[in-house]
């Protein structure tokens, strides 16, 4: 809100002078004429807006009065795949006005634990920090597989680009790390070994969506290095349609999401139960795919 200033409304019948000496008595002032709606800015002469509006609220001059609020320009992505196969499904989950608050910190990294990254993608090339593959033992993340591309685009692919679609955090970037095979499947091992490497790294998230069932200490025991570090654990809650846990989702301190449709009902595929803590929308869903596309 303007700090100096408030809006009124006129009380209909009461003459323009009534207001200004009602105004004046109490040490306040129209900054000009009140317009043909009886609306007034009235300046606050330096005092907190809060009790000009408890002030002014208790005279008979006055209708309302409000504090003078300052709006801005909605932020809106250009990249040509928001509006026809986005903008639904952002608006599912309130996307636009969390964007009219924030669209990210390029302080805050996510790290995409996954099958890689397109290292090359347009949309996603100028966002990724250096990465690693624990699947092969070396420090090349690259996505043979597709999921992990599609993971990352989803989470902070570069928004206002005039290209591709748009990503949920518009400056925060991505750390890749390979922990599943081109078949799409990984060991615990290689997950442990991810999680490491991506806390120690500076990773702020981590995101894995995968999973399967069977609790594994392992998994725990990084997970709770990672939350000791105030790294924030986003796993997908499974695609089996059961109420099974499905790890590492349900290990403790980790946020487990499932699946809903673009209307927010359950999606057909998704796990539920107790083990999950919220949904979001995945069916249907754009985002960056291999080889640029």
């Amino acid at each position: 809100m303007a700090p100096g200033s408030v809006l009124i409304t006129r009380t209909p019948g009461v003459a323009a002078a009534s207001l200004t000496r009602s105004l004046a008595a109490r040490g306040l002032r129209l900054r000009g004429p009140v317009d043909p709606a009886g609306v007034g800015v009235v300046d606050t002469g330096g005092r907190p807006v809060a009790d000009v509006v408890a002030e002014l609220g208790r005279d008979p001059a006055v209708t309302s009065v409000s504090p003078n609020y300052i709006r801005s320009a909605s932020e809106a992505p250009n990249d040509p795949l928001y509006t026809p196969r986005q903008r639904q499904y952002a608006g599912t989950v309130r996307l636009p006005a969390a964007w009219d608050r924030t669209t990210g910190s390029r302080y805050v990294e996510v790290a995409v634990l996954d099958t890689g990254v397109d290292l090359d993608h347009p949309d996603l090339a100028a966002k990724l920090l250096p990465g690693w593959d624990a699947v092969h033992g070396d420090p090349v993340p690259a996505d043979d597989n597709g999921h992990g591309t599609f993971v990352a685009g989803i989470a902070a692919g570069r928004t206002g680009n005039g290209e591709g679609t748009a990503g949920v955090a518009w400056r925060s970037r991505i750390i890749p790390v390979k922990v599943l095979a081109a078949n799409g499947s990984g060991t615990d091992a290689d997950v442990v070994e991810g999680i490491r490497w991506a806390v120690d790294h500076g990773a702020d998230v981590i995101n894995l969506s995968l999973g399967g069932e069977g609790r594994s200490a392992a998994i725990d025991q990084w997970v709770d290095y990672a939350l000791d570090r105030n790294v924030a654990v986003v796993a997908a809650a499974g695609n089996d349609g059961v109420d099974t846990p499905n790890y590492p989702a349900a290990s403790p301190g980790v946020v487990s999401v499932g699946a809903t449709d673009v209307d927010g009902q359950l999606a057909h595929f998704s796990n539920w139960g107790d083990t999950v803590d919220l949904v979001a929308p995945g069916m249907d869903i754009a985002a960056t795919a291999n080889g640029g596309g």
